[in-house]
């Protein structure tokens, strides 16, 4: 095929399949400042069947055991643990074409959220169960994330225990 001086160059001219030509990519993750990119896992039970984007907005929901903040009778309690917290990357990057495959359900989430809040979600991630919202569309609020002033953006984080956990979210109340 020949190229005109002149003549746009389109997908089209440069490859006969578009799945061949590599999507731009940037080479850094778009963290307001203040705040810290945190990658968690995912599984389609875990993380709304593969439906979350980036760009997205989730709740992070926690399930612990009472045994965990040395309260008995054992139970388990569920909170939202966090609102509204941006997705801005699913998955690890792809360096390569698509070759027209169907993908499945990725492994992990990219989020954007305080220092301080990603040390307490370190802290879930090792301790208790985690699952995810996703936020209706038409609720996303990207100035809706809301931390505890104890972890306004940029402050460094606390000790991250037990006691520091059922203060925040009270897992042993009701």
């Amino acid at each position: 095929m020949n190229i005109y001086k002149g003549q746009a160059l389109t997908a089209n001219i440069v490859a006969s399949n578009p799945d061949q030509i590599a999507s731009p990519s940037t080479s850094f993750l778009p963290i307001p400042p203040g705040f810290v990119a945190i990658t968690v896992p995912t599984s389609e039970l875990q993380g709304v069947a593969g439906y979350i984007s980036p760009g997205d907005y989730i709740n992070i929901i926690a399930t612990a055991n009472s045994d965990l903040f040395f309260s008995k009778p054992s139970r388990l309690t569920t909170r939202t643990v966090f609102s509204n917290v941006r997705v801005i990357r699913v998955g690890p990057p792809s360096l390569g074409p698509k070759q027209g495959q169907t993908v499945g359900v990725v492994g992990s989430l990219t989020l954007v959220m305080s220092q301080c809040d990603s040390a307490y979600l370190e802290w879930l991630l090792t301790n208790v169960t985690l699952k995810y919202d996703l936020l209706y569309y038409g609720q996303y609020d990207p100035s809706g994330y809301s931390t505890q002033p104890l972890c306004a953006p940029g402050s460094s984080p606390p000790t991250i225990g037990p006691n520091a956990v059922d203060a925040r979210w009270s897992f042993t109340k009701g």
